[in-house]
C-alpha cells in the first residue's frame, strides 16, 4: 500500500469492481483509454490487475482519498510493450473520475508511485526491468 497526505493506492477489493465500473462508463475518462468498458470489461481489468501484483508485477492499485475512503481511480504503472516505438518502457498512468479532476490527485499520487518504484528496499520483488 502507498500513502500520500490526501490518498491511498491499495489492493483491489471486489466491491471496487462497480465503483469502477462506473468511472469506466464515462466517455470523457475513457477517451484516450480505448473506450469505454462495460462492467464485465471492468470486471476482468481489475482481476486482471489483481493477478499482475500478485506476481510482483507493476499494476494500476485502486485509489481512494483517505479523508472519506471513496474510490476516485486507479493510479499506477504498466509496462509498455515493444511495440511502441519508444517501448519497451514502463508507464505512470491513471484514470480518475470526472468530479476528482484538477485537484491535483492524479499528480501526487503519480509522484508516490514513482517514489515507490524507485525505492527497491521498500518493494524488493519489483523491479524497472522487463521480462
Amino acid at each position: 500500500m502507498i500513502e500520500t497526505d490526501r490518498l491511498k493506492l491499495r489492493d483491489w477489493r471486489e466491491a471496487d469492481k462497480s465503483l469502477l465500473s462506473v468511472i469506466h462508463a464515462d466517455p470523457e475518462v475513457m477517451q484516450f483509454l480505448g473506450g469505454t468498458k462495460t462492467a464485465s470489461e471492468t470486471s476482468d481489468f481489475v482481476d486482471q490487475l489483481t493477478q499482475l501484483s500478485e506476481g510482483g508485477e507493476p499494476t494500476f492499485w485502486a485509489t481512494e482519498r483517505i479523508d472519506d475512503g471513496s474510490l476516485i481511480g486507479a493510479v499506477g504503472l504498466h509496462w509498455l510493450g515493444d511495440d511502441f516505438p519508444f517501448g519497451p518502457a514502463l508507464e505512470v498512468g491513471w484514470r480518475l473520475g470526472r468530479d476528482y479532476w484538477g485537484k491535483g490527485y492524479a499528480t501526487e499520487a503519480a509522484r508516490a508511485v514513482l517514489d515507490y518504484a524507485l525505492a527497491p528496499w521498500m518493494c524488493p520483488a519489483f523491479t524497472l526491468s522487463p521480462h
